[in-house]
């Protein structure tokens, strides 16, 4: 079928379905999301799924503005070196805490609950999603109880702004030796200004208003949260008044909400789209076979088919480096004769049905992909085309948000059963990309450098990245990891790739954020009368 003949099927469904908005109370809200979550728990959770619920239930050290400028919430201040708050050789941190924060239970958030969130995070009876920015502390304590201290093991720049996991209640888990299968995991209590009324795993989480709740009273008494696994059902029932707000729409999904002058198209920076090389596999190991991969495949024309233009190509790498991209670095062009040269050199000749073998081995590989997004859809069918025609079969799987990011041994990313993975990721506040690239993560399960390689050199580059708070310093170090990344392939980035989200106008408040996700200001949101 095509787009035009879908829009219009799609138009004319739309068209017998009244808007259920009415419904609903005047201070409710219910938010369509693409992804399930997992646990409730933000330890087991990440990316934009903590997004989803961390501003809602639990509260952080710090937060972040939409321009990515790190702000109080749970410690009074920002630690730099101009207040004391980070040590002049750069190993300790300090953080004083508000005084008037407090557990959906009554009882005060101090000090001992950052800890407790720490040594949970680090427990090792506990699989845990990540421990980025809390594996560099040496030592934790609080002087009172309201003020943390941090010894670092070595100086790290960006620590201040990883860790900022949300708050777990030591009142209520620090009796555990693992909160793996803790009921909290399903039943939180948090310090945020919802909580949580009920999870029907699979279909939607409400969260109501909390009375105590620290800060800013928020309006809206009740959000639903509803997953709607595919991104063009979820425009669907957006414009039909099924839901209020659409999380991650795709391209295709925002044509259905065009003229419709009661709804709000926001367009965040904050995922980047990206192919994965897995290279420990032994015929991806070898760069030769990941450059003619990338060469074969003409990225920028199919990113602009995929998104109607809304993904941005031209610089690509500044999604993952920020304020330390260097514009200067090109990436590879598209040029389908390099790339079959580079196969010819490597030992790959086109086999009898045009696919190249090596000692008896096809060049066949597995990619996989997300499921219910067609910009993800049509990006695979280019490359699929276009890598056919140098001799490089790809053999397809696509897995459904939930199964694709499943984060245990089993998932096809984490686990690792894939050769290439072609797929969006959400950038973080800080240029170090040690956490997708880190030589120490390179062949582990459950890591982000899902590429299984630490690329020669430079384990290096990144130390001296985050040992410096000089920002000179530390461009000139991601610009050679830049280079260092164009130059190896284990990944290559294709687009800075916005979220789509839209929401009715009479929402005041409502304005995703790059660093802080849809709920970030939830506290401010009104309807207007």
């Amino acid at each position: 079928m095509s787009r035009i003949a879908a829009f219009a099927l799609a138009s004319s469904v739309l068209a017998l379905v009244q808007p259920a908005a009415a419904a609903r109370g005047g201070d409710e809200l219910i938010v369509g999301v693409t992804y399930e979550l997992k646990s409730l728990n933000p330890l087991y959770i990440s990316g934009a799924d903590r997004l989803l619920l961390g501003p809602l239930v639990y509260s952080r050290l710090l937060s972040a503005t939409p321009e990515g400028d790190l702000t109080p919430e749970v410690a009074t201040e920002v630690p730099t070196q101009e207040n004391g708050g980070i040590s002049q050789d750069g190993l300790t941190i300090t953080y004083h805490l508000r005084r008037d924060v407090r557990w959906a239970d009554g009882q005060s958030l101090t000090a001992r609950d950052v800890i407790f969130t720490h040594e949970a995070d680090m427990n090792p009876k506990s699989t845990v999603i990540e421990t980025y920015g809390d594996k560099e502390i040496a030592a934790i304590s609080a002087p009172d109880a309201y003020t943390v201290r941090v010894r670092l093991k070595r100086r790290f720049s960006p620590f201040v702004s990883y860790f900022d996991r949300p708050i777990l209640p030591a009142h209520l888990l620090d009796k555990l030796e693992s909160l793996d299968k803790a009921d909290y995991n399903g039943n939180p209590v948090g310090s945020g200004p919802y909580r949580v009324a009920e999870w029907a795993r699979g279909d939607h989480v409400t969260f109501v208003r909390s009375e105590t709740f620290w800060g800013r009273k928020p309006a809206i008494s009740k959000i639903v949260e509803r997953t709607i696994p595919d991104a063009t059902t979820l425009a669907i029932q957006l414009k039909s008044g099924d839901i209020d707000i659409a999380e991650n729409i795709d391209p295709h999904g925002a044509e259905l909400l065009a003229g419709r002058p009661d709804l709000e198209i926001f367009r965040t920076f904050y995922r980047f789209g990206l192919i994965i090389f897995n290279a420990s596999d032994p015929r991806l190991s070898d760069v030769r076979v990941r450059r003619a991969i990338t060469l074969a495949f003409d990225r920028k024309n199919a990113v602009r088919k995929a998104t109607d233009g809304f993904d941005e190509t031209a610089n690509p790498a500044r999604a993952l480096f920020g304020w330390a991209y260097d514009p200067s670095i090109k990436p590879l062009p598209y040029d389908p004769a390099a790339a079959r040269k580079l196969l010819d050199a490597a030992g790959w000749k086109p086999g009898p049905d045009g696919v190249r073998v090596r000692g008896g081995q096809r060049l066949q590989l597995t990619l996989i992909t997300q499921a219910g997004h067609p910009s993800l859809t049509t990006e695979m069918t280019q490359m699929l085309q276009q890598e056919k025609a140098v001799g490089v079969a790809l053999d397809i799987k696509a897995y459904v948000d939930q199964q694709f990011l499943l984060l245990t041994p089993d998932g096809p990313l984490w686990g690792g059963h894939f050769d290439i993975t072609l797929t969006r990721f959400v950038g973080g506040g800080d240029p170090d990309p040690d956490w997708l690239i880190g030589c120490d993560a390179a062949g582990k399960t459950n890591t982000y450098n899902f590429t299984h390689m630490c690329i020669p050199g430079i384990a290096p580059v990144l130390t001296d990245g985050v040992s410096t708070y000089d920002r000179a310093r530390r461009t000139r170090d991601y610009r050679i990891v830049q280079r260092s990344l164009n130059e190896w392939l284990p990944l290559v980035v294709l687009s800075q790739s916005p979220t789509l989200s839209a929401g009715p106008k009479r929402l005041r408040g409502y304005h995703p954020s790059k660093y802080g996700g849809p709920f970030w200001n939830v506290t401010s949101w009104r309807f207007s009368s």
